[in-house]
């Protein structure tokens, strides 16, 4: 906060772009930038960026060090990312992604936080939008996500009801040992941030449509909440 000025200076998004240019926005500019129409565009991507950065970026990184991987027998594996071997962690992935799902909630909820009580509901109604997207992860509509991988995860770092996280399984989900395949689940959510941001965008989303109508209350709460108090 910039007590001269009297100006919110905390960031709202900060990111490098591919030729290595950073782009950042205060929330003193995103307030500017929220009376405007013509800013939806801009707004839809920094939005975008804000979430990527922060929740799935780093599990896109592979790394160009490799060596190779024996199994417990000694058998070769093969010659993999050292980064994707070793340092990317199921758990992990989907800490992050259950943290994302309950912020785009509120996003498409306009809510300033999840409501006592309404955490599934808020994980439904992302699993209920990917199916508007044609997004895989409608499939874990109703399938008790919330409850058995973020409670278990966040609060005892552990899946509950029988769910098992990996990254080596072909499919997505794994219905008949309610088994997650943590690095597709990242890919279809990040597929997801991009749908919403491009819904955001479209010339054919109204400025006064529910999307965004929802998504300016939610940004307004984010910029009051880092308010000076």
């Amino acid at each position: 906060w910039n007590k001269e000025k009297n100006q919110n200076m905390t960031t709202f998004s900060r990111y490098y772009d591919e030729k290595g240019v950073l782009h950042e926005a205060t929330m003193e500019q995103l307030e500017d930038l929220l009376k405007d129409e013509k800013n939806k565009a801009q707004i839809a991507e920094l939005i975008y960026h804000r979430y990527y950065e922060r929740y799935l970026k780093i599990f896109d990184y592979v790394g160009s060090n490799r060596k190779t991987y024996h199994d417990d027998k000694g058998k070769v594996r093969g010659d993999y990312s050292v980064f994707n071997m070793e340092y990317k962690n199921g758990f992990a992935i989907m800490v992050n992604c259950c943290l994302l799902i309950e912020t785009l909630a509120s996003l498409i909820n306009g809510n300033n936080k999840t409501p006592w009580g309404k955490g599934e509901d808020a994980f439904n109604i992302v699993f209920a939008k990917a199916k508007h997207y044609e997004n895989d992860l409608m499939i874990f509509y109703k399938k008790n996500i919330y409850r058995h991988i973020r409670n278990g995860l966040l609060h005892q770092g552990e899946t509950y009801g029988d769910f098992k996280i990996r990254r080596d399984i072909n499919i997505l989900f794994d219905e008949a040992s309610n088994t997650i395949n943590a690095s597709k689940f990242c890919f279809w959510l990040s597929r997801f941030l991009k749908s919403y941001r491009d819904e955001l965008s479209d010339p054919e989303t109204k400025w006064n449509s529910d999307l965004w109508d929802k998504c300016r209350i939610k940004l307004r709460y984010i910029i009051e909440n880092t308010r000076e108090k």
